[in-house]
């Protein structure tokens, strides 16, 4: 009898919570909704530029067919965007701590040149097919930032993409980075 008790209050519980999405857009159910919808969106969004980039290398490396250190270099590139992607797929995976806001960060030291030549390196054959200019203006005492170095890397590489797709034919993409120090005023009795 407690077993069919405990059956028909979840049942009513989750007949309660399809009332309450249905009623109440902007309450919790609502709002979990919304976040899984953006959430996925932002997957999809993600997982297209990997894939844009593995066609990419792979059309590259077969056109580039008697150069085997090119061809290498566009394996490579395969590799570490797979690897970009397995990592997303992760993330899917771990859907329970996305929905609690916890995203898994692996962090460690890095250097911003570095992440931001492996973004140019990877859009530098579109760029040549798109007349567009890639560059960098990063200082030399920049100092190692401590960051997921992969996640950081998908940033750089969606505002290339991006900057690309604004920039017209012999336009220019330049990225630069500089240390800035970050104050805040505190003010007290």
């Amino acid at each position: 009898m407690e077993k069919a008790t405990v059956v028909s209050e979840e049942s009513r519980s989750s007949a309660d919570a399809d009332v309450q999405v249905r009623n109440d857009p902007e309450g919790e159910l609502g709002r979990r909704l919304r976040n899984q919808a953006n959430m996925l969106a932002i997957v999809a969004h993600e997982l297209r530029h990997p894939m844009f980039r593995i066609a990419l290398a792979a059309d590259v490396a077969t056109a580039l067919g008697g150069d085997p250190v090119a061809v290498a270099r566009n394996l490579d590139e395969i590799r570490e965007t797979v690897a970009s992607m397995k990592r997303l797929v992760e993330d899917l995976e771990d859907y329970g701590s996305l929905q609690s806001g916890h995203l898994r960060v692996m962090c460690r030291a890095v250097r911003p040149a570095a992440i931001v030549d492996s973004a140019l390196a990877a859009f530098e054959p579109l760029a040549a097919k798109l007349d567009i200019r890639l560059s960098s203006r990063i200082t030399d005492a920049l100092q190692d930032i401590l960051a997921d170095r992969e996640r950081v890397l998908q940033i750089v590489g969606n505002l290339v993409s991006n900057a690309m797709c604004l920039t017209p034919t012999g336009g220019l993409v330049e990225i630069s980075a500089e240390r800035v120090v970050a104050t805040m005023p505190v003010e007290g009795n």
